[in-house]
């Protein structure tokens, strides 16, 4: 899922939890509180694997255009 779609996601799942929270449905509001946090994490470890990536690629893309000194 791209990043935009996954804070859509988190925000339906915080309307939902304020909508159970007025209902007195408390454990439908921790599980849909405990999904945003896990959806969260995803996000972030998937953000730093794409820069670490990035880089990655750059670091060789510099190495190649570089002579090597002998």
């Amino acid at each position: 899922m791209t990043q935009k779609a996954l804070k859509l996601f988190q925000l339906f799942l915080e309307i939902f939890v304020v909508y159970s929270i007025l209902k007195a449905q408390l454990f439908t509001a921790l599980i849909c509180l405990f999904v945003v946090l896990l959806i969260g994490r995803y996000e972030k470890t998937a953000f730093t694997e794409t820069i670490s990536e990035e880089s990655d690629q750059t670091r060789e893309e510099a190495d190649i255009g570089s002579p090597v000194p002998s």
